[in-house]
């Protein structure tokens, strides 16, 4: 759980009073993020030594690559010295733990969500495991990383390929950032780098991967948002509350699907919604129906994973028809993003996903 807080902190303002006078955001310092309040610092939140590879259980050659590429001169040939020595050093770092990641990856995801603290057996989430957790528990297993910094390792490998003077990536190159990015995870779970110190992110990573700038690959994602709005708002028939007889309790109910393929993510979507329109939680309306919560019907279609956060959705809402087929157009769509970017980005399998999608959507609404 102290990984994750400096990530709230850091996208999160504080509010009190009645003028919503706010303090600043979180800033991000050398050991930790700093959470300020009238000039006084009210809160430090220390990045966990697994992200930021200080003390005892790590070489001091991690923290000489951060601050090699972290420190930036104004001076143009101070600057190109400090680039060539953050190559050096990840070049010296890779030498000796590039061969050595697939044996002791292992062990900082074990560090991350410990087996430990997750109980399938009875369903439980595995957050709530960590929540019983100590921090003793957890910091035992900084021994069998062996040394191996994941996250110094990533930056390593984001340096030896960003900082060559060739405008293509040779075979090499791809193959660095294509561990890089495995490194964050399958579906990038285990990405807090925007929340450490060594000044990149996974964004980066997949721009210099796919050739083109982070800007483009920001444009990319907004484009991709709007067209899922557009098709949306073209296929979505929308319900309105008609009274039939004058009479309030005769309201049609207003019918909600949601459209995604986390499942967890849903969750939390129609746990708000059904909080905003109808002023009750969903336990509180299973446990005693209000008038407001029976005029409101909700639905979700295309979630396909995680398997247990997709059962305990389907324990909260009915599942609409089609939703196994969304979900597997959904995936598709996702997996071809990934596996061949430059095949994904071509007008006519945009246009052949963007046709599919509107079929279905068409159907289920």
């Amino acid at each position: 759980r102290q990984f994750s807080l400096a990530v709230v902190f850091a996208a999160r303002t504080s509010c009190s009073g009645s003028q919503q006078e706010c303090t600043p955001v979180a800033r991000l310092v050398n050991d930790g993020w700093v959470y300020d309040s009238a000039n006084e610092t009210t809160l430090f939140i220390r990045i966990p030594s697994v992200f930021s590879c200080e003390g005892e259980d790590f070489s001091p050659r991690w923290r000489l690559l951060r601050q090699a590429m972290t420190v930036h001169s104004p001076m143009p040939t101070e600057a190109l010295v400090q680039q060539q020595m953050a190559t050096l050093r990840a070049r010296e770092l890779l030498e000796g733990y590039l061969t050595a990641w697939q044996e002791r990856y292992q062990a900082f995801y074990d560090f991350l969500v410990p087996p430990e603290a997750v109980m399938p057996e009875d369903g439980s989430h595995w957050l709530e495991g960590l929540q019983q957790l100590g921090v003793s528990a957890r910091m035992k297993r900084l021994a069998d990383l062996r040394g191996l910094c994941v996250y110094g390792l990533i930056a390593a490998m984001f340096t030896a390929v960003a900082l060559v003077s060739e405008p293509h990536l040779d075979e090499d190159g791809r193959f660095l950032l294509e561990r890089a990015l495995l490194l964050l995870g399958q579906d990038l779970e285990f990405d807090f780098l925007s929340s450490s110190s060594w000044g990149i992110s996974s964004l980066q990573l997949a721009a210099l991967r796919l050739g083109v700038s982070v800007d483009e690959l920001n444009r990319v994602h907004a484009s991709s948002v709007a067209a899922y709005a557009r098709t949306v708002q073209i296929t979505a028939r929308y319900v309105a509350l008609q009274p039939t007889g004058g009479s309030a309790q005769a309201l049609r109910p207003l019918r909600v699907m949601l459209f995604g393929w986390h499942a967890a993510l849903l969750q939390e979507l129609a746990t708000s919604l059904h909080r905003a329109l109808c002023g009750i939680s969903m336990a509180s309306a299973r446990r005693a129906p209000s008038t407001n919560a029976n005029r409101v019907e909700f639905a979700f279609c295309g979630a396909y994973y995680p398997n247990a956060a997709l059962q305990r959705l389907r324990s909260m809402l009915p599942e609409a028809p089609l939703s196994a087929e969304l979900g597997s157009a959904y995936n598709a769509w996702i997996n071809g993003f990934l596996d061949n970017y430059e095949r994904w980005a071509e007008p006519d399998a945009v246009a052949t996903s963007s046709t599919k999608l509107q079929e279905l959507y068409k159907q289920i609404v």
